[in-house]
């Protein structure tokens, strides 16, 4: 016979084996539920970005592997090919746009240039193209290239220069010359030198009337856009090229903006939008690659003009080639602002009471353009500012009034990274799940029997 403590016992004992098994199924439900779930993502995601690599062999195409690019990378790969003629087919499937730079095939120290390449979807020759890496690229995107070698040896390597992008939230912004969302504007008196021919073909042989360098946060070439200004007795005309944009594209506009009566009027031309001009896509002296070109025709009285008069004006431009130029709201207004060039992402906040920019990058440059009565400072080291990535290098600048009765001054700080710790992307955390599931798991069961041990010994 037990007593009635061994019963009490043992029927605890049932209850705490029942809750460990318990414990254990759910947990073992939980981790296969997420670990398939992670799975699906990651097989979502690997079949949104690749290009295809198959070789003609023997009179079929095979399979080699696939190859994801980013920001024109320059990747390798193996092929298994017998020696003499070689076809290649780089089938690219997923992302938003995909374009291709330079491929060639290489023997140890030799390099090997294609004879044909072609798209197989358009019929388009790509060869010029894909000859060398220069930014000359061709479209790609959910198309097959077929590229030819006449003779190669054996076991060769191949190699591609390409980019693939997806156009989301981080994609960028308009690029301006000046500023203008907060209405920075350049001017320019009217001159009737007879104006332009406005083809969508620029052909300018005079020194351009404005310039500014751009380095666009998305994967394009950084660059200088030019903009030329004529004018005869009814029109205004402009011509810009921008030499950033090598990638003729339907979301593509670019923007004249000029004061008329003392706001700021758009005037703008897209692919579906040939009121005030058009654009264009070509060769020019300025770079090696075909680039996107915008002209434009205003007639001079939708800006209450005539010859003689002294215009506010600027550009704008928009599409694939996008970019960060990150202002910092001064007191007065227009009296100074900086830019940020770089893939970083930038918003305006409040720091210490004061009107700020704050960016997180790896590879940035900031300049300042103090403006009348502002004067640029110094480089300060403060303490962490906490931002949405803290884990990230930040930069912060912002005014200061000079104690001193000098005017103002406009101070860039440079604050210090918060130290230690590491953030992971909602994936690799997606896939971590599983194993942190099972680690409470292994606790849990682990108390469960320390206090079944206690509770024996008493």
């Amino acid at each position: 016979m037990y007593s009635k403590d061994e019963m009490k016992r043992s029927v605890d004992m049932a209850r705490m084996k029942r809750s460990v098994y318990l414990i254990l199924a759910l947990a073992l439900v939980s981790s296969l539920v997420v670990g398939g779930v992670a799975t699906v993502l990651a097989d979502q995601h690997d079949d949104l970005d690749s290009f295809d690599i198959l070789v003609l062999k023997n009179g079929d195409w095979h399979l080699h592997g696939e190859l994801d690019f980013y920001d024109y990378e320059t990747l390798q790969l193996p092929i298994d090919n017998n020696a003499g003629q070689l076809k290649i087919r780089l089938e690219q499937h997923g992302h938003d746009a995909a374009f291709v730079d330079y491929v060639a095939v290489r023997k140890e120290n030799t390099t090997y240039h294609p004879i044909s390449a072609i798209n197989i979807d358009s019929g388009t020759d790509v060869l010029t193209k894909v000859l060398s890496p220069e930014y000359d690229v061709c479209d790609a995107w959910e198309s097959t290239l077929e590229i030819v070698w006449d003779s190669v040896p054996e076991n060769i390597t191949l190699v591609i220069r390409a980019v693939e992008e997806d156009f989301d939230k981080a994609h960028g912004g308009p690029l301006y010359h000046p500023y203008i969302p907060r209405g920075y504007t350049v001017s320019y008196t009217l001159i009737n030198d007879g104006g332009i021919t406005v083809d969508g073909m620029l052909e300018e042989s005079t020194e351009p009337a404005f310039s500014a360098f751009w380095k666009p946060s998305s994967p394009h070439p950084d660059g200088y856009t030019y903009g030329w200004l004529h004018c005869d007795e009814d029109y205004l005309y402009a011509g810009i090229e921008v030499t950033a944009d090598n990638t003729p594209d339907e979301e593509d506009w670019g923007a004249l903006y000029v004061m008329v009566d003392g706001e700021l009027k758009e005037f703008r031309v897209s692919c579906d939008e040939a009121k005030w001009g058009v654009n264009g896509f070509q060769y020019t002296s300025s770079v090696s690659y075909e680039h996107r070109i915008y002209e434009f025709v205003i007639p001079l009285s939708e800006i209450n003009t005539l010859i003689g008069d002294e215009i506010q004006y600027g550009f704008g431009c928009y599409g694939t080639v996008a970019g960060y130029q990150v202002l910092i709201q001064t007191v007065p207004a227009h009296t100074g602002y900086i830019t940020i060039d770089g893939p970083g992402i930038g918003h305006e906040n409040k720091y210490h009471g004061d009107d700020v920019f704050m960016a997180w990058d790896e590879d940035y440059s900031i300049v300042a353009h103090p403006g009348s009565g502002y004067v640029f400072s110094e480089w300060q080291t403060e303490g962490h500012v906490f931002v949405d990535e803290p884990y990230k290098a930040i930069t912060v600048a912002r005014i200061e009034s000079n104690l001193d009765g000098d005017g103002n001054v406009l101070t860039m700080v440079q604050a210090e990274p918060p130290v230690g710790g590491e953030v992971f992307s909602v994936s690799k955390v997606t896939l971590l799940i599983p194993w942190i599931v099972l680690v409470v798991v292994i606790l849990t069961a682990a108390t469960l029997l320390i206090k079944r041990k206690i509770y024996y010994s008493k």
